[in-house]
């Protein structure tokens, strides 16, 4: 069994370890939840009134942030795909989140979204009032983290294959009168469809 015939061998060692962390892990819940001696707990579980609507919850919460960071993640890589020169390292300040552990994020959140953060500072010294979105119980201060969080992912997933788009097609189409319009919806969302829908679910999965 060679490298060459099974490509998926090179992929063992980071498999390995990692296969082992999470069975272990997965294994070492199952047998301290009891569910080998007993379902009871987990029906019980199911059964209780908070059960339904946390699961909801939950995947509210994942399906409009990966939604949301998949769509803007589109918008900022169309963006910076289309500048030119020097300016196209500007987009390179958009990964910086994703060097920001979860709890620096939440962090930044709070500090610019809380009741007493900046934005709430600005409003008041305006004169205004700010009500803030987090803690409200409605997944929204959630939401707004996991955007942060996950939209520089998505422009990693992205950028790469739309800059991988033959540019000459894009200028055959101009000079056959396609606008911008109708480029995108037919060269270049055609091209992405497939990194779209694996960058919405990565992310809902990771939410």
């Amino acid at each position: 069994m060679s490298p060459r015939s099974f490509p998926w061998v090179k992929l063992l060692p980071s498999l390995v370890p990692l296969g082992i962390l999470f069975i272990g892990g997965f294994g070492t819940t199952l047998v301290r939840s009891g569910i080998f001696q007993s379902l009871e707990a987990y029906f019980l579980l199911m059964n209780s009134p908070g059960f339904g609507e946390s699961a909801l919850f939950s995947l509210r919460v994942a399906a409009l942030s990966a939604g949301f960071s998949t769509t803007l993640a589109l918008v900022l890589a169309l963006t910076v795909w289309r500048l030119q020169g020097l300016h196209r390292f500007a987009g390179l300040g958009f990964y910086l989140p994703l060097i920001l552990p979860p709890v620096s994020v939440g962090y930044l959140g709070i500090f610019w979204l809380g009741s007493r953060g900046m934005v709430a500072g600005v409003a008041q010294s305006l004169g205004m009032t700010f009500n803030s979105p987090l803690f409200r119980g409605d997944g929204v201060g959630l939401v707004l983290a996991y955007i942060y969080k996950e939209v520089p992912f998505g422009l990693l997933m992205i950028l790469p294959l739309l800059r991988s788009i033959p540019l000459d097609m894009i200028h055959s189409a101009r000079l056959l009168g396609a606008r911008w319009p109708r480029i995108l919806l037919t060269i270049i969302l055609p091209t992405l469809v497939p990194v779209l829908s694996s960058t919405f679910l990565i992310l809902f999965v990771y939410t």
